[in-house]
């Protein structure tokens, strides 16, 4: 990951529930401030469950009130 633009984080929920943990909102957050102060775009971080769902915590606004675009 040397020299990264911008980055996509996704994970699973073996449960299959795409509700996202406060552990994952936790972490979304953070990860959102470190990418910011190493310029890094956080573009995406999905929650992947059965069937083909998933969960955008960009589109659920849990990156932060500011914007990384």
């Amino acid at each position: 990951m040397s020299n990264a633009p911008s980055i996509i984080v996704a994970h699973n929920h073996p449960s299959g529930d795409i509700t996202p943990s406060k552990a994952d909102i936790s972490f979304t957050q953070e990860l959102y401030k470190v990418c910011e102060l190493l310029q890094i775009k956080l573009l995406e971080h999905l929650i992947i469950g059965f069937g083909g769902s998933y969960l955008s915590m960009k589109s659920k606004d849990i990156f932060g009130a500011a914007s990384n675009e």
